[in-house]
Order: C-alpha cells, then structure tokens, then sequence
C-alpha cells in the first residue's frame, strides 16, 4: 500500500492509504566498505571463518582475513532478506542452513528452497544484532537464531527474548529509490466549486511550471535541485467545475470526482506522468494539500500559489515523508553523543534545510539527490573503516569535489553529512545562520515501500527551547560527535567558502 500524506498548515500527519506505485530501487551489496566480521557477543575474540575445505564455517581468533570478512546481499527485492557471503568464497556462494545443526556455504542458485540461503538480520537497541534463517524459522520453528555451538555454527531454538546476539561491522546493503530522472509530464487541473471562484490559473501555473527563472517555480526548484536530471512539463487545464461542495475530505472519491470532471473536458489524464489539482478551499479537509507518498497526484487544498507548497508535496511524490528530530543527546564541551540517551520526535522537528521539515523552498537533501539518481556515489561516497579527512564541497557551487558523505550504521540506516553556502534563489542563507557556519548531519532509511525516512540529529542539544532546538542543529568546527550505530567519531575541523573538512575515525575520543 502506498500511503497518502497530508501537509498542514500548523502541523502534518499521515491520513489514509491507496495502491502502491513503483517498484523496489535495491542496491547491489558488494562493496569493499560493505564487508565486515561476524562474532558472538559472548565471544568477542572468535570470528566466524571459512574452515580449511572452505565450505564448512568455523570460528578462530579474529585477524581480518579474507575468511572473516562477510557481507549482506538483498534476496529479491524484500528489502528484509538477506544472503550471507564471504569474500574469500566468492559472491556465487552463500550460507545455508541444510538443518539446524548442518549450517555450510552452498552455491546462492544451488538445489534446495532459497530460504535456506536467506538470513533476517535485526539490529537491538544496544547495538547488537540476531540472524534468524528464513527457511527454518518458516517451517513453525521456535527461535531459530544462529549461534556459536562450542564451534559449530548452528541455530538455536530459544524465543527472541533469549536468542543469541552477535557484533558485525558488516554494513546491511543500502536500498535505494527507483531513479527519477529525465522528463516527467504533469496535468496541472485548475478546479473549483459551485459558487466558489476560480484560483488565477497563471498564478497556479507559475508556482508549478514557470518559465521565469526567479526562483518562484516548482519546475525550477527541481532543476537546480537535480542538477538538470529531472525536468517537468505539461499542460494546464482551467475552469474545471467540480459541482457541489462535498461534506467530505475522502482522497478516493474526490480524486473519482476530479477524473470524471476532466474526462467530461476532454481531458485524457492518461497521456502524463502525474496529475496535480488545485481546488477551492474545502473546509472539510484541514490540511493545506494531500500528496501519495510516493505516487503520481497532489490535491492542493486553496495553496497552489505557494511555489513551496509544490515542493513539499512533490517531495512526497519522490517517497520523503516528513521529517524526525533526535534531539536531548548527552554532551559534553565538545562532544555529543548519539545512542540510546537521545530522543526521537515528530513533534517540535524542524530542519530548515529540508522542505519536508518546515525548511520552506530550500532545495532538497544530498541524500535525497543520491537517492533519486541525481548525485552518484563519487560525489556522496560512503566513508571507509580506516580514519580519514574529508572535504565536503558547499552543496550546488562547485561540479567536482564531494557533495556529501555517507557513513552505515549497523541498523541499516545511514548518516549523511552535507554544507551549504550562501546563492542567490532557494539557498538565500544568511551569513550568519548556523547552516552556512557548520555541517548538517542527518540520518535516514529506506523502507520497502520505497519510503524514506529522514531525521535532522540536533548537536547542540538544549542551546534553544525545545520548539527551538533543532534550528541551530548544524557541527560546528571543534566539535565532535560519537555515533553509537556506526561506531564512528566525526569532526569537523574547519568551514570557509571553499567547504568543510571533517575527520572520521574509530579511536576513542579525548574531551
């Protein structure tokens, strides 16, 4: 299913749901910074290895070896399952549960139900992870979670609470969006109600589709924001009558009416892409526009005049639901702490560099570019494990030189950290503000639904009220964090119109 969201004019929420459109954007896992080891918990020391015939799997005492470095590969397009493989083995190869205590590499497309290839990985609140087998676990099974048996690899029948936790610095694979490039054609409907007057169809279609390049279009705004990968086009029909008022603000049957009502015009909604509506205001419905996220329609609810209002819903179209905050870490002088300490919220979120977090017409995320096939993965490349620096180039001035930078996290989620500059238009920062002085971090996710959340970490917790807090949000040169999910310490060192140079490392952090 495919949710519909709803933008308010003092607050937002989700509202109902419709089909899903689209289909899964899964990455190919294989990567160098993609491998990792795999060890018990309880057994710090020993890492799961490939024995000597190199198809049995063993433990031994962990040292980096090609034997011992494992990583995720995405099973279909599920987005939750996964084949294990080893980087000695080789990528045709994969871990396999013959029974509970027979656990071996197998060829990935050999004999026997895929799903005794297939691990489902689950991150804890603590940092440590359980891998449950598919197949077993499917047969009605209790537990079935892989453990170290005094040796042997072998799955245990204890319920979660109980099953056995491991420690990988093995990264999930990244799910990503499916590409949204080249030219995308729009129907923009000008409707109204009886008695009520017709919205200015030029006005409506300049926040959409205006030519004018004075940073007032919905057109523009994509354009710059993807470089020139994604164009929008189309028509504008107006003075389309939708009859009476309805008592209702059912998203079904008024998109049922708006069709009708255009087909009844000649209108054939079916030459484009998507259909944006403006209507009169309807009292019933107390949000200022509805969007499916992701999908192909807006309903603008009276606010086609706001270019900005365009932006936030087109946002949902893409798959970005509105935004989260992590705020209330603990710090110190220099160094916060993102982990269990913190707290998440909908409520009181607000990121002003992102138009799906109250950030107005700013143009949109690196992550969201990356996503969406915008950027590629030179110009928002994920860090490596060995401590390096990093120059991040102000985000839209300069065409070389990396846009933002990645960093995995064992939950399957990923930071990112991008800075920005003042220019003319969407990104008319003050010299002053907190986003041109320091760099944005956030982290976001990609769900099966082709979803992706996204969440501003505030690292200067408490310096403004909690309404507050998050609008000064950016790192500062001289300050650090420690991410409790990547076990990584960032730093940025300096900022200047050229860009900002932050360190990662993993060594333990000195305040």
């Amino acid at each position: 299913m495919n949710n519909v969201i709803t933008f308010r004019k003092a607050a937002l929420s989700v509202v109902v749901s419709t089909c899903l459109l689209g289909a899964s954007g899964l990455t190919s896992a294989y990567a160098g910074e993609n491998l990792g080891s795999l060890k018990m918990a309880s057994d710090n020391n020993l890492c799961l290895d490939l024995a000597s015939n190199k198809l049995d799997v063993t433990f031994n005492t962990c040292n980096k070896s090609d034997s011992q470095e494992w990583y995720y590969d995405f099973v279909g397009n599920s987005g939750t399952n996964f084949f294990l493989k080893n980087k000695e083995k080789g990528s045709t190869w994969c871990l396999r549960a013959f029974k509970t205590s027979l656990i071996k590499m197998d060829s990935c497309q050999g004999a026997g139900y895929t799903a005794s290839r297939t691990w489902q990985h689950q991150t804890l609140l603590n940092g440590n992870s359980l891998l449950r087998n598919k197949y077993i676990g499917d047969m009605g099974k209790v537990g079935h979670y892989l453990f170290n048996d005094n040796g042997q690899l072998s799955l245990d029948r204890k319920n979660l609470d109980e099953a056995p936790e491991w420690q990988t610095d093995a990264p999930l694979p990244e799910k990503k969006l499916t590409k949204a490039v080249g030219n995308k054609k729009i129907a923009l409907l000008i409707t109204h109600f009886d008695g009520k007057k017709p919205a200015n169809s030029d006005v409506i279609k300049q926040a959409v589709f205006g030519d004018k390049n004075d940073f007032t279009s919905l057109r523009q705004h994509v354009s710059l924001s993807s470089r020139g990968k994604l164009t929008l086009s189309g028509d504008t029909f107006s003075d389309i009558n939708l009859g009476p008022m309805p008592n209702h603000c059912d998203t079904p049957r008024l998109r049922a009416l708006i069709a009708k009502k255009a087909a009844e015009k000649g209108i054939d909604l079916s030459k484009y892409d998507s259909v944006f509506t403006e209507m009169s205001a309807n009292p019933k419905c107390t949000n200022a526009a509805i969007a499916a996220l992701p999908g192909n329609f807006i309903l603008s609810n009276g606010q086609g005049h706001k270019y900005w209002m365009w932006t936030h819903e087109f946002g949902h179209n893409l798959g970005f639901g509105h935004i989260d905050a992590l705020k209330s870490c603990s710090a110190s002088k220099n160094l916060v702490q993102i982990d269990g300490s913190c707290t998440r919220t909908s409520s009181n979120a607000t990121d002003k560099t992102d138009t799906m977090g109250g950030g107005g017409g700013h143009l949109y995320p690196a992550n969201y570019q990356y996503l969406l096939g915008w950027l590629d993965s030179d110009s928002v490349p994920l860090a490596g494990k060995t401590a390096a620096r990093y120059t991040l180039a102000p985000l839209w001035q300069q065409t070389n030189g990396l846009q933002a930078l990645r960093i995995a996290r064992k939950d399957g989620s990923y930071l990112v950290l991008e800075y920005r500059q003042p220019q003319p238009g969407y990104e008319d920062w003050s010299k002053e503000d907190s986003v041109v002085r320091g760099v944005t971090v956030r982290s976001y996710k990609v769900n099966d639904k082709q979803q992706v959340s996204n969440t501003i970490i505030d690292m200067t917790p408490g310096s403004q009220s909690v309404a507050k807090d998050t609008l000064d949000a950016q790192l500062m040169p001289g300050k650090s964090f420690y991410d409790e999910l990547s076990g990584r310490i960032i730093s940025v060192e300096t900022v200047n119109a050229r860009g900002a140079v932050v360190t990662v490392s993993s060594s333990k952090f000195k305040d």
